[in-house]
């Protein structure tokens, strides 16, 4: 497996209840967004210098953490961004400061030379920041789980099926878990009370590392970013693990067996094909296919023909074809075949018509 990592998130989110007494709006008088931001400071996370982006004209130059706090004092309700880059370049680093009336997210998007000089010391210093800023703000604001360490645009071997475990991010080399929301938590929490108890109980595989901080348990499962291949697998093992411990439901078109669904707007009937989709200039063939995988050598290359020539005996485009077999087992079995010859994924419909992929395109554990 070659990955690739260029682009870290560090994310820190804050709920805060209490906001909204007195009327004002709670970063005008910015105690809790100085509280963050000085913790990204005294954890080496803030550069000398940043533009803040505006709705109009060219970034403006702030030159200190004081004077960006005095410019909160006539911020509103919305999302600030701070660029590294006098360009207002998003391709560099980059931190989004996401102001709600009852909550705050910081988002440091890490890239760049200031990636490069940080891959030792990054999952320290994000540790230092957000367990700093969480201290500073204990008992007037509880730590949003959305708080994490991630990689954007990195594959690492995904388990199957996929899940959905909103608000945890999976994926995630740096994970929190405050066992104090327990007490701040609605009525009606009950899913993320018990998604709490359950991280905070659940052992870890021997890759993870658990530091407790105040109740605040800060789940490393890299010990650095310096081996691009070592964050792979233990943001695979996270969440694996993440999945496991609080039940995860599968997420939208995936089935349990690990299948995806294959979508299917647009088609059309166009023979010799079952459907066409024009927008992708793609075919779908059903095949009489069994388990043991018996199909007509003649009909596999008539259809391999097409995909060679890039358009059907009529002259319609044509830059892939997906075979469809009745049943899973047989879809299987048809892989290697299908490969050699330089078709498409092999799908299989089932009895309520929809066709699954039982070897969807990405980078998977199983594969």
């Amino acid at each position: 497996m070659s990955v690739r990592l260029t682009n870290v998130v560090l994310r820190s989110g804050f709920y805060l209840p209490d906001s909204q007494r007195g009327g004002a709006a709670w970063w005008n008088d910015p105690p809790a967004l100085a509280a963050v931001l000085r913790a990204f400071d005294r954890a080496g996370l803030w550069l000398d210098v940043w533009h803040l982006g505006g709705a109009r004209g060219a970034p403006q130059r702030v030159s200190s953490l004081e004077a960006l706090l005095e410019r909160a004092a006539r911020w509103k309700q919305q999302s600030y961004t701070l660029y590294a880059d006098p360009s207002a370049d998003r391709g560099a680093t980059h931190l989004t400061i996401d102001l709600r009336a009852d909550a705050l997210t910081c988002s440091l998007y890490v890239r760049g030379a200031e990636l490069e000089a940080r891959r030792a010391t990054l999952i320290d210093q994000c540790v230092q920041a957000v367990a700093d800023a969480r201290s500073a703000l204990r008992g007037s604001a509880s730590l949003d789980p959305v708080s994490c360490a991630f990689a954007l645009d990195f594959d690492y071997p995904r388990p199957r099926p996929v899940r959905t475990a909103a608000p945890w991010r999976f994926g995630a080399f740096l994970q929190f878990v405050d066992a104090d929301l327990l007490a701040a938590l609605p009525p009606g929490a009950e899913a993320l009370r018990r998604d709490i108890e359950r991280l905070l109980a659940t052992s870890l595989p021997p890759v993870a590392s658990r530091e407790d901080r105040d109740a605040l348990a800060a789940i490393r499962w890299a010990p650095d970013l310096l081996n691009d291949e070592r964050v792979a697998r233990g943001c695979a093992a996270q969440e694996r693990w993440l999945a496991e411990a609080i039940s995860a439901p599968l997420a939208p078109g995936w089935n349990a067996a690990g299948d995806a669904v294959q979508p299917t707007f647009n088609l059309e009937r166009r023979p010799p094909l079952t459907f066409y989709d024009p927008s992708a200039r793609r075919g779908f063939k059903a095949v009489a296919a069994t388990a043991d995988g018996p199909l007509d050598d003649e009909l596999l290359e008539e259809i391999a023909g097409w995909r060679r020539a890039g358009r059907l005996p009529d002259g319609t485009p044509l830059t892939d074809v997906l075979l469809i077999a009745p049943r899973r087992a047989a879809a299987l079995a048809l892989r290697a075949r299908v490969r050699a010859l330089g078709l498409g994924r092999v799908l299989y419909v089932d009895n309520d018509g929809t066709l699954w992929d039982p070897a969807p395109p990405g980078t998977w554990a199983d594969a």
